[in-house]
C-alpha cells in the first residue's frame, strides 16, 4: 500500500514571508527599545503599497512611524530584493491603523505573574523522523528551499521561491517520490538548478532516505514565472502559518505567531508545545510521534489544560510541570534575544533554523 505525505515551503522572498519578516523585525526593534513593549501587527503588501494595522503599548507615539522606512530596507536586503531594480523603487508605507493596545487586555497581560495576551488553543508536535523531530516532507521541502535561496545566481533567479516534497513510506526506507519547485526567473530553465541541488542535499541522508528511481520533478508547472513577489502575489503576515508550524503534520492553533510579543500565548504557547513534545519523544525511545496541545485563558498566567497524544493516545504527564508565561519566556531566552527575532518571519517558527538555534528546539531546558 502506497502512504504518501506531502510538505511545502517557501521563501523568504515570497511575499507572505517578506511580510512576516517585516512584523517580526518590528517587534525586534520594539522589543529592544522596551522589552516589556506589547505588540500585534498586522500587514499587506501589494505592488510597492505596504499597509500595517495593529495594537501596541510601551513604545513612544510616533517610534515606528520613524523607524519604519529604515527597517524595510533591512528586510528589503534580507529578502533579496536590493539588487532588483524593479523593487528598489519607493514605497508608501501606511502605519496610521497602528493604535494603543486595549486597556482592558493591557491590565490582564501586566501583572506580577504575565497573564496570556490572549485565549485560545496552541499545538504543537514532534515525529521521529527527520534529524530535528520533524516530518521527512517538511524538512526536505525547507532544507531545499533554504539552498535554492542561498545559492541561486542573482542575476538569473528571483528571491521568490516555493518547494514542496511528497514522501512514500510504504517502503522500509521512504522515498521521494515528487519534488516542486516554483522559481522566479525571466527565461531561464530551473531544471539543473534544482536536480543537482537536491541530489547533493539528499547524498548525506541516503541511508534514511532516498530519491525514488520513479521520482517526478514539477519545475515552474505553469510553463513561466516571470512576474513574481507583490506584483503578482499580495502578501499578508500570518498566511503561511503551516509553513511556520510544521508543515501540516500537526493541527495548528487558533492565530499566527508573527508579530507578536512573547505575551502573546499564540507565539509562546506553541513553543513550549512544541518543546515539550520533543522532549517527550526524547525520553521515550518507544514512541513515534507526539502531540501537544495547550489552552490559555486571557489574563491568565498557567495553561488551564494539556492534553499530550503519544503514538495518536493520550497520556498521562506525571513528571512534566506546567509552566507560566513568565517561565516560558526566561527559559526560552524570550526576554532578551531579540536581534534574530526577523529570522523567524523568514523561516518559520518550529523545526530546524538555517540562521540561528532557538531555545524551544533544544532538550532538557526545564530539566
Amino acid at each position: 500500500m502506497i502512504m504518501l505525505k506531502t510538505s511545502e515551503f517557501v521563501s523568504p522572498g515570497h511575499p507572505d514571508k517578506f511580510m512576516d519578516t517585516l512584523a517580526e523585525t518590528i517587534v525586534a526593534n520594539s522589543l529592544k527599545y522596551n522589552p516589556k513593549a506589547h505588540l500585534g501587527i498586522e500587514g499587506v503588501i501589494k505592488d510597492n503599497h505596504i499597509i500595517l494595522a495593529g495594537e501596541v503599548s510601551g513604545l513612544p507615539e510616533e517610534f515606528i512611524n520613524h523607524h519604519i522606512t529604515d527597517w524595510l530596507n533591512e528586510v528589503l536586503s534580507e529578502t533579496g530584493y536590493t539588487r532588483d531594480p524593479m523593487y528598489t523603487q519607493e514605497y508608501t508605507i501606511d502605519t496610521k491603523m497602528i493604535q494603543s493596545q486595549s486597556s482592558d487586555i493591557k491590565r490582564g497581560v501586566d501583572q506580577s505573574s504575565t497573564g496570556a495576551g490572549d485565549q485560545g488553543m496552541c499545538i504543537s508536535g514532534a515525529i521521529r523522523e527527520a534529524p530535528d523531530f520533524t516530518s521527512w516532507p517538511f524538512y526536505l521541502a525547507k532544507l531545499l528551499c533554504y539552498k535554492l535561496f542561498y545559492s541561486r545566481d542573482e542575476s538569473l533567479y528571483y528571491p521568490d521561491i516555493k518547494t514542496q516534497i511528497t514522501v512514500d513510506y510504504s517502503k522500509s526506507i521512504p522515498e521521494v517520490v515528487a519534488v516542486t519547485a516554483s522559481i522566479a526567473t525571466e527565461s531561464q530553465s530551473i531544471k539543473d538548478f534544482v536536480s543537482s541541488t537536491f541530489t547533493d542535499m539528499m547524498e548525506p541522508l541516503e541511508d534514511k532516505i532516498k530519491i525514488s528511481p520513479n521520482c517526478v520533478y514539477y519545475l515552474n508547472p505553469t510553463g513561466a514565472f516571470a512576474q513574481h513577489f507583490s506584483y503578482a502575489d499580495a502578501g499578508v503576515v500570518g498566511r503561511k502559518i503551516v509553513v511556520d508550524q510544521l508543515g501540516g503534520e500537526f493541527p495548528v492553533g487558533g492565530g499566527c505567531l508573527n508579530g507578536k510579543d512573547p505575551s502573546k500565548v499564540d507565539r509562546t504557547g506553541t513553543y513550549y508545545a512544541r518543546n515539550l513534545a520533543k522532549q517527550i519523544l526524547s525520553d521515550n525511545p518507544d514512541y513515534k510521534r507526539v502531540e501537544v496541545t495547550t489552552s490559555w485563558n486571557i489574563g491568565v498566567s498557567t495553561s488551564n489544560h494539556v492534553q499530550v497524544l503519544a503514538d495518536r493516545q493520550f497520556i498521562d504527564l506525571p513528571s512534566y510541570q506546567i509552566k507560566t508565561v513568565d517561565e516560558i519566556i526566561k527559559a526560552f531566552d524570550l526576554d532578551k534575544d531579540f536581534d534574530h527575532i526577523p529570522y523567524l518571519g523568514m523561516w518559520g517558527h518550529l523545526g530546524s533554523n538555517p540562521l540561528h538555534s532557538f531555545k524551544w528546539e533544544h532538550l532538557n531546558i526545564f530539566k
